[in-house]
């Protein structure tokens, strides 16, 4: 599924109407932002006639950009931010798929036993992958590693930064 399509109009092989008609013939419902020099209009009422979500111009700020992605980002379902979350944080601490299995199930809210069941291995075993899976990530516990990513899933990186800001609460144990 595309979350949103960004068109640079400076193409020098394809014009901003025909990548986004491309764009389009895939999908109808992802927002699709074109960045355009000095547009006529003939040109704006094209990209238009293709549901195109904005025009800006091509030197547009910083903050114009963020806001279209982070409005596509919020299009796409929970589920879907959350396993696209679950895999970054799979890339970015080099996690197995079996770590990567026990943060999922812990993001569901299974306890140690839960998830040994599941995985058919002994809750010892898990805690000891648990405490493998951390000593890889800046988390000292399981459940703020799974705040910070549902935070993150669900709101972007900024949420997940401000919590992070906060006091600490009281120190839990590892289910």
């Amino acid at each position: 599924m595309w979350a949103g399509c960004l068109v640079d109009g400076s193409l020098e092989r394809r014009t901003p109407t025909e990548v986004l008609g491309c764009f389009r013939a895939v999908t109808r419902e992802a927002p699709a932002l074109v960045l355009l020099e000095l547009p006529a209009s003939s040109e704006i009422e094209a990209v238009f006639a293709l549901h195109a979500t904005a025009i800006l111009p091509r030197n547009a700020s910083d903050a114009s950009l963020l806001r279209f992605f982070t409005d596509c980002r919020l299009r796409r379902t929970p589920e879907e931010r959350l396993a696209s979350s679950l895999r970054a944080l799979r890339r970015r601490y080099q996690l197995t798929q079996a770590e990567e299995q026990i943060v999922s199930r812990a993001l569901w809210g299974a306890s140690r036993e839960a998830i040994a069941e599941t995985r058919g291995t002994s809750s010892t075993t898990v805690k000891k992958q648990i405490r493998v899976l951390l000593a890889k990530t800046p988390y000292q516990h399981l459940h703020h590693l799974a705040q910070d990513l549902l935070l993150e899933a669900l709101f972007g990186g900024a949420a997940a930064a401000r919590r992070n800001a906060a006091p600490p609460g009281p120190p839990r144990m590892v289910p």
